[in-house]
């Protein structure tokens, strides 16, 4: 029975945003539910990819570089340059991670068997090297450890984008996440402390307060910690802190009653300001997160 193999899609976080961006315009009726699928399968087809593309969807510049790598201004075959490049490793499995390799400073085909002592510039007699070792070693034979550690290098170039995109997921989901988080925990504590306290007040409190803090939470999570999400992975964070305090701004902006713009308008910067503090000094941050839970507990605020 032939093996079962799955082919997917090229994927960044660009195509990301367009193929939501295209959904919801397809899609008029349900643009959030589509928009979500559509992101999701992207994200999908990015993390879950199963080898390299084929060698005929490559585009121009990759191909040409690999017909005339180490040729010393000679032009491989098509032929020839395919096996080159179905000799790379199968985790250079996005177009990123094959320039990453192929049209880099930072690796070189190299010879196996010299150039100026005959070799050939087939697939069998080359292989890319990280540039160090392909000119430490010169009209050198290769020994096998090089050739193993340079093999090595190759594939964990495919590896670092990979990580970088579960990094970003994970780093941005809770972004997203995180404003529902911290008005449950904010609640949750505010229930202990008066539980612990036998503080009746506070308990009571607490539990009027816990339907309101949930809704108020999914409403934070898409109007401020989506955008703050989108805003970090596209433009890192200050896109993250922008989007979190767009929502501010765009009130204010909106807004007929000059003191309840005023307030906003300040509200977003002072969020912003502490945005950059918090970043800049996660310490900081840790200490006030707890601070602000202890107070809670005790019922300060």
């Amino acid at each position: 029975m032939p093996a079962c193999t799955l082919a997917f899609p090229d994927f960044n976080r660009l195509d990301l945003l367009e193929k939501g961006l295209q959904t919801v315009v397809a899609s008029p009726r349900k643009p959030a539910l589509n928009s979500i699928a559509a992101a999701a399968s992207a994200a999908a087809a990015g993390l879950l990819n199963a080898g390299k593309p084929p060698f005929n969807s490559l585009p121009a510049d990759i191909i040409q570089q690999l017909r005339s790598d180490g040729t010393r201004d000679q032009i491989r075959s098509l032929d020839e340059a395919q096996q080159i490049y179905e000799s790379l490793p199968n985790s250079l499995d996005n177009l990123e991670d094959l320039r990453a390799v192929i049209n880099s400073k930072d690796y070189e085909l190299s010879h196996h068997i010299p150039d100026s002592q005959g070799g050939a510039n087939t697939a069998d007699n080359v292989s890319y090297m990280p540039t160090h070792t392909n000119r430490l070693m010169g009209a050198q034979h290769p020994t096998a450890d090089e050739l193993k550690s340079s093999s090595q290098a190759v594939e964990n170039e495919g590896y670092i984008m990979h990580d970088y995109l579960i990094d970003t997921t994970i780093e941005y989901a809770a972004c997203a996440t995180a404003p529902a988080g911290a008005r449950l925990a904010g609640t949750g504590v505010k229930l202990l402390g008066g539980i612990a306290r036998s503080d009746e007040k506070a308990l009571n409190e607490a539990l009027v307060e816990l339907p309101e803090q949930v809704k108020q939470g999914a409403v934070d999570s898409v109007t401020r910690g989506v955008p703050a999400a989108i805003g970090g992975s596209l433009l890192g964070p200050v896109g993250a802190i922008g989007g979190f305090v767009a929502s501010d701004f765009v009130e204010a902006a909106m807004s007929d009653d000059d003191n309840h713009r005023n307030n906003k308008f300040l509200e977003g910067s002072l969020k912003a300001g502490l945005g950059v503090v918090l970043y800049t000094n996660p310490p900081l941050a840790i200490c006030a997160g707890a601070g602000w839970l202890v107070g809670k507990f005790f019922n300060c605020w």
